[in-house]
Formats: structure tokens, sequence, C-alpha cells
């Protein structure tokens, strides 16, 4: 079987199983369509601030020499001017940030949650319901953020069973009840 990453990546045994699929969902969201070609400074800009949001050390641009656009853990790479755009630099540093984390997975559910993110913080929350809309209608599956229990009540409800009663860290108005059975109470 053919190798089909460049560079020097981790977790390169892990299936690329859904770039498919993210490909296609991407090019349906029309913030891809925004061919406004980025100055060398824009760029190093944009990609500084993005390193800085995800606290990760900004790796080296290469604009020429290349072929392929691609990403590792401490390279961009953005051969031609039509990949030198928002949404390709955001795409590619999603990758960046993805392979700086513990679980790399190329465009797997972790990084997805990290293009969302980055399309969100770095593109606008319009791109971002886009995206996620067109992940949907296209099965891309994505990491869910995982609620957090704080202060946590056991109570008795009506029927007499006891339950536990937490808030979300992440959102107070976000309730969390679970129902215990008689052995789960000891």
């Amino acid at each position: 079987m053919a190798i089909s990453y460049i560079g020097n990546i981790p977790n390169t045994h892990v299936r690329d199983h859904q770039r498919k699929r993210l490909y296609q969902a991407e090019e349906e969201c029309s913030f891809w369509d925004d061919i406004n070609v980025l100055s060398i400074n824009n760029i190093k800009h944009l990609v500084d601030n993005i390193s800085e949001w995800a606290e990760i050390k900004p790796p080296t641009i290469i604009l020429e020499g290349n072929t392929h656009v691609y990403a590792t853990q401490d390279t961009i790479v953005l051969p031609y001017t039509d990949t030198q755009t928002i949404p390709f630099i955001c795409h590619e540093m999603s990758h960046v940030i993805n392979y700086n984390s513990t679980n790399a997975d190329h465009h797997g559910r972790n990084f997805a949650y990290t293009y969302l993110k980055v399309v969100r913080q770095f593109i606008g929350l319009k791109s971002y319901k886009e995206l996620l809309g067109s992940f949907r209608k296209h099965k891309v599956k994505y990491r869910r953020k995982r609620m957090q229990r704080r202060g946590p009540k056991i109570m008795t409800i009506k029927n007499g069973r006891k339950s536990i009663h937490n808030i979300a860290a992440e959102n107070p108005s976000c309730k969390i009840c679970k129902l215990f059975i008689e052995k789960q109470i000891a």
C-alpha cells in the first residue's frame, strides 16, 4: 500500500477514513469561495494568531519549492497562490494543532472538532454553522465537548429513587441528572 502522507507526522498508522467526506463537506461551504490571496505578512500574522490561540509554537511557513499542500507538527506548506487564503490556512493550521495534540488523527474526529473551532474563531460564526451543517449532511464525525459535572447533589425524586443532580461546568444553565438503581446507592 502506498504512503498517503507527506512529512513527519504522528500516528501514521491511523487510517484517514473520512478525508473524502470532509473535503466534500468543505466544498459545499460558501466561505471556501473566498479567493482573496493574502500577502506573506498577512499569512504570517494569521498563522501566529492561530498558534497563539491554540497555545502552540508557530509553524514554519513554506510558500515555494513544493508541489503539495500539507502540514506537519511544525510546518505548513502553501506552494500555490490559490492556497494562500484564509480557508486553506485555517484547514492546514487545524492539522498543525491536531498533530501537536495527544490524539492526532489526520481528518478524524479530533481534527474535525479542531477545525470547527478554528473556523468559528478565525472565519466567523456563520461559516462555523455552515460547516457544521455540511459535516452533518456528509456524516463527518467530530468529537463533541464533554460536559463536566460541578457540585453534585444526591436527591430523592418523587418516586423515591435516588439521583445525582449536577450543573455543567461549561454551561451553568445546563443541568445533568443521573438516576441510580438500588445496587449503586451503597
